[in-house]
């Protein structure tokens, strides 16, 4: 179902991105992620926890689309 897809791609995201030394820059700051199509989420959720992390004071996000699962 959804949840186990979800927990596969978060799990294969978590450790896909890791902050430069440009992060510093970042610190305390207000951070917005954009993206052109959400379709778990991962991604977005796996950036935003490096960036708070690394110190941003808060992350949102923006995205074009967003998938969805049609029923039938």
């Amino acid at each position: 179902g959804f949840a186990v897809a979800f927990g596969v791609l978060l799990d294969e995201a978590l450790g896909a991105f890791r902050p430069t030394a440009a992060i510093d820059a970042a610190r305390g700051a207000i951070l917005v992620l954009v993206d052109d199509v959400s379709t778990t989420g991962a991604t977005l959720e796996a950036c935003a926890d490096v960036l708070i992390d690394a110190g941003a004071k808060e992350v949102r996000a923006v995205t074009a689309a967003r998938a969805v699962r049609l029923r039938s």
